[in-house]
Parts: C-alpha cells; sequence; structure tokens
C-alpha cells in the first residue's frame, strides 16, 4: 500500500508492506464511539475534529509507523482521497478511480 502527501510543496509517496490488523480494530473503535454520539445526537464539530485526527494517527501511526505526522497527511491532501486510503487500509485494496490523487 503507498500514499501520496504533498510536504513543503514536493509530493512524497510513502510506502507500508502491511496494514497491522491494530489499525482495523482502532477504526472500528472509533466508529463505535461515533455511532454512540449520533444515536445520541451528541456529535459536535469539536467531536468531528477529534475523531478525524484519531482517524488520521491510525494512518500515520499505525500503517506507516511515523514515516510522516497527522499534520502533515492533514495538510497533504485531500477529504476525498484521505477517505480513499483509510478505507484501502481498513478494508482491502480500492480500484483507482479518477481524482484519486492527493489533490495539491
Amino acid at each position: 500500500m503507498q500514499i501520496d502527501i504533498v510536504i513543503d510543496g514536493e509530493k512524497k509517496t510513502f510506502v507500508t508492506d502491511i496494514v497491522p490488523m491494530r489499525a482495523k480494530m482502532r477504526f472500528l473503535n472509533v466508529r463505535k464511539q461515533e455511532e454512540a454520539l449520533l444515536e445520541q445526537g451528541l456529535i459536535t464539530a469539536e467531536k468531528q475534529i477529534e475523531f478525524t485526527y484519531e482517524l488520521a494517527d491510525i494512518l500515520a501511526t499505525t500503517i506507516y509507523k511515523e514515516k510522516f505526522t497527522v499534520d502533515q497527511l492533514i495538510d497533504g491532501v485531500t477529504d476525498d482521497y484521505f477517505n480513499n486510503k483509510l478505507a484501502e487500509a481498513i478494508f482491502g485494496e480500492m480500484e483507482e478511480q479518477e481524482g484519486n490523487e492527493s489533490g495539491k
């Protein structure tokens, strides 16, 4: 699996050979927390930001072993690209879609 991130104006590619099962477990834990708040109607913008950082941390630390920071990831990719790469990592290989570039 690979991810392209724009860091300091330069597109950088990072590769990992394995996505540990811990990544899926962390993802499901975030989803569980999010679903509980949604059921109660208590999902705030602050919580959405917290969940986004947690999901970005899964990619940056659990999957790519801190080859880049969470902030570099958030600043260097588009929302759609981030969501696609997270889904690819958690649920398996996804087909390339047009517009699936880092977007920067």
